[in-house]
C-alpha cells in the first residue's frame, strides 16, 4: 500500500500553503475503481475572539481556537475569510501563517505544517489579525488532519477529485476586520444596529432577549439624537450601551453576552465614541439612598457619596395591572440637595437598579422600568427598558437592570434652589408595541433595592 501525494500533505503544504490548502490536487488515471479523500470535518471546534483592540482606524483581533474533547480528528488547518486587500497576520509558535483563497475569496490562513496538530480536548492562543477597518462577521472553517488515501500496486486506481476545503472541514462565524465604512455618526450607528441585530438574531451571540431589547434602545436613542445633529446627546446612550455590554458579560461565558457579541460590539462602540465630541462639564455619579426604615425608608434623596452599610434598603411600587390602560406607578422620588446640581446638566448616564418583587405570588410576571429626572418638578429626561423578566422575592437574587435615558436638551441648575429629582416607575411589561410580552397581567407590586454597598443603585450627572 501506497500513499496518494499531491493534496495537503505536511511537505506539499510548506510550499504551496496558498494553492495546495485549499484546491488541492490529485493524479487522475483512468480505472474501474476510485479511492476517496478522508473526511476532515470529524472535530468539533470554537474559535472565539481573546481580544480586540481599535486603535485610530486599525483594529487587531487575537484568537482562541479549541478543539473538543468529543472530536475525532486532531485540527491542521484554520481558514478566515478577509474583507481587506492589506493585512498583516501571526500565529501561535507551531502554526504556519499566510495568506491565501478559500473558494475564491481572500483568507487568513494557519496550518500546523511540521508541528504536532491541535489534538482533542486541547486550547491554543496567538493568532492574530491586524488591518485598517472596524471589527465585523466573518465565516471561518478548520479542518482536521488525516492521511492521504492509499492504493494498491496491483489493482488499477482512480483517485477522486480532492473535495473542496470549505466543505471537507467545519466552521462558522467569528470576528473579522471590514472595511472602514462611511465615518457619520449616522451611519456607523445603523452600523451597529445591524451588528446588534446579527449578534441578537442568527448568530445567537446575545442569549437574552432582554438584554437585546434593551441594548437596541439604547442604540435608537443615539441613532435619535445623531439624526437632529446631536452628537453630543448621543454619547449619553451609547455610553450606557458600553456599561450593559460590560455588565452581561464575563470570561467564564456564564452571563448572556458571549465573547463574539462583546468584543464585536465593544470596539465598534468604542470606535463611535471615539469620534463624539466630549461632555462639557464634570461627571459625578449620584446614589440613591434613604433616612429612616430599611423597608419603604420614609425620605428618599440622592447622594454624592456611595453607600458603605451591607443592608439593602427597599422602595416597594403600588399593585400594577395590564388592564384599563396598563398605567405607569411610581415606586418612588429621590431628591437631590441644591448644592449637587450647579450648572448646565449637559448629560445622563444610564441608571443602574436592582429590582425584586413583593410577593412570591408575581414569580413570571414581566416588568417595564422607567425612569425620569426632573428640574423643580419640570421633567428634563426619561428612559425606560421593556420587558424585565425573571424577578424573585429572594433580596440575594435582586436582579440589575441598566435603564438609560434618552436624548435631551442642556438644562441649567443655579446651585442654590433648583433642585434635581429621580424618579422610577413601573408597569407590566410590553413589547415596543405596546403589547403585553407574557406573563401575569398584574402584580402585588416591584421592589427597587438601594444604598448598600452591594445594591449601589446610582446614575451619572454631568454639569
Amino acid at each position: 500500500m501506497k500513499p496518494i501525494y499531491g493534496y495537503w500533505t505536511r511537505a506539499g503544504l510548506g510550499l504551496l500553503l496558498g494553492t495546495a490548502l485549499l484546491a488541492g490536487c490529485a493524479a487522475s488515471v483512468k480505472a474501474q475503481d476510485s479511492i476517496p479523500w478522508p473526511a476532515g470535518n470529524r472535530l468539533s471546534v470554537t474559535l472565539r475572539p481573546d481580544s480586540v483592540s481599535v486603535r485610530g482606524d486599525t483594529t487587531r483581533l487575537w484568537y482562541a481556537l479549541s478543539n473538543a474533547a468529543t472530536s475525532q480528528q486532531a485540527a491542521r488547518h484554520l481558514a478566515i475569510r478577509t474583507f481587506v486587500d492589506l493585512y498583516s497576520m501571526d500565529g501561535p509558535a507551531s502554526w504556519h501563517s499566510s495568506p491565501g483563497i478559500v473558494q475564491d475569496s481572500a483568507a487568513a490562513l494557519w496550518s500546523t505544517l511540521f508541528s504536532p496538530d491541535l489534538q482533542p480536548g486541547q486550547t491554543v492562543t496567538g493568532f492574530s489579525f491586524q488591518a485598517t477597518g472596524l471589527p465585523g462577521i466573518a465565516p471561518f472553517r478548520v479542518q482536521g488532519g488525516y492521511d492521504p488515501p492509499e492504493y494498491h500496486d496491483s489493482l488499477p486506481w482512480l483517485i477522486k477529485d480532492a473535495p473542496s476545503f470549505w466543505v471537507n472541514s467545519v466552521g462558522g462565524f467569528t470576528l473579522g476586520v471590514e472595511p472602514l465604512p462611511d465615518l457619520s455618526t449616522v451611519s456607523l450607528l445603523s452600523r451597529m444596529r445591524d451588528l446588534t441585530d446579527r449578534a441578537c438574531g442568527e448568530l445567537a451571540w446575545i442569549k437574552s432577549p432582554t438584554v437585546c431589547t434593551s441594548l437596541t434602545t439604547k442604540l435608537q436613542q443615539a441613532s435619535q439624537a445623531a439624526s437632529q445633529g446631536d452628537s453630543l446627546g448621543a454619547r449619553a446612550p451609547l455610553q450606557s450601551f458600553t456599561t450593559e455590554l460590560q455588565s452581561q458579560h464575563n470570561s467564564a461565558g456564564t452571563l448572556p453576552v458571549t465573547d463574539n457579541a462583546y468584543w464585536l460590539l465593544k470596539g465598534n462602540a468604542e470606535f463611535i465614541l471615539g469620534r463624539l465630541p466630549p461632555a462639557s462639564g464634570t461627571a459625578q455619579t449620584l446614589y440613591l439612598t434613604g433616612t429612616g426604615a430599611t423597608a419603604n425608608p420614609p425620605t428618599l434623596s440622592l447622594t454624592a457619596t456611595a453607600p458603605t452599610t451591607t443592608t439593602a434598603k427597599y422602595k416597594d411600587s403600588p399593585s400594577i395591572t395590564f388592564n384599563g390602560g396598563n398605567a405607569w406607578a411610581a415606586v418612588g422620588t429621590w431628591t437631590a440637595a441644591p448644592g449637587l446640581s450647579s450648572g448646565t446638566l449637559a448629560a445622563l448616564g444610564a441608571a443602574q437598579l436592582w429590582l425584586g418583587l413583593k410577593n412570591s405570588d408575581d414569580i413570571g410576571t414581566n416588568f417595564d422600568v422607567r425612569i425620569e429626572a426632573y428640574k423643580n418638578g419640570a421633567l428634563v429626561a426619561a428612559g425606560q427598558t421593556l420587558c424585565v423578566q425573571g424577578l424573585t422575592l429572594n433580596a440575594s437574587l435582586a436582579k440589575t437592570v441598566t435603564v438609560a435615558f434618552a436624548p435631551f436638551s442642556a438644562t441649567p441648575f443655579n446651585g442654590t434652589t433648583d433642585v434635581l429629582s429621580f424618579k422610577v416607575l413601573t408597569r407590566i411589561g410590553t413589547t415596543s408595541t405596546g403589547a403585553s410580552c407574557g406573563g401575569h397581567s398584574n402584580a402585588v407590586g416591584v421592589r427597587v433595592y438601594f444604598d448598600a454597598v452591594s445594591r449601589a443603585a446610582s446614575f451619572a450627572a454631568t454639569f
